[in-house]
């Protein structure tokens, strides 16, 4: 019964322990979200979308629960192909695979996660995609001030103050998860 007992505890630990890892994989690697931009309905923003290796394609996509294709460059023929949700409000700026997509008069719908995905032609025209850099997560805020009255004015956050809170929230995460191994594993060698 003894035995039993430090097994199920030891089972149990095991398996915290692959929840943790799972979690901080999900944490670390599976949100890609390199930086979050608030903006207010009418200003720009900027995605820089970057890459170190030879690519022909980009694609900037967007979206929550489905994927669009807003932005579409083809390094060879040069074109450039944009949605028609960004149609006329869309810039390009830089030398292929390094491009700044500028997109203006931004509108609450704008609001969600961008990406940059990258893909070439292998030697049998397979396609290879490859993500790369400049993933953001834009939020744009509606024009609170006409539609409502103020009680008191609350200080806005910049984008790095907003960094910062989400770095403090990862280490707060990352402390807490390694109290309760390092208690879970007290535990076991206090009652095995």
């Amino acid at each position: 019964m003894f035995q039993s007992k430090c097994n199920r505890l030891a089972n149990f630990l095991l398996l915290f322990n692959n929840l943790v890892w799972c979690a901080l994989s999900f944490m670390f690697f599976c949100l890609e979200t390199k930086e979050v931009i608030w903006r207010e309905t009418g200003q720009s923003v900027t995605i820089r979308c970057r890459i170190n290796t030879d690519q022909d394609f980009l694609v900037l996509k967007m979206g929550h629960n489905e994927e669009t294709e807003v932005a579409f460059i083809n390094r060879a023929s040069r074109k450039r192909h944009f949605h028609k949700r960004i149609a006329g409000r869309v810039q390009t700026n830089g030398t292929f695979p390094s491009v700044d997509i500028v997109i203006e008069n931004l509108n609450v719908s704008d609001s969600g996660p961008y990406w940059c995905v990258y893909s070439k032609l292998d030697d049998s025209y397979r396609q290879l995609v490859t993500k790369g850099y400049g993933s953001v997560l834009l939020m744009v805020t509606g024009d609170c001030e006409s539609t409502t009255t103020t009680i008191m004015e609350v200080p806005k956050c910049d984008a790095s103050s907003l960094t910062l809170v989400v770095v403090y929230v990862r280490i707060t995460v990352i402390v807490l998860i390694g109290l309760m191994l390092g208690f879970s594993t007290l535990i076991m060698y206090k009652v095995c």
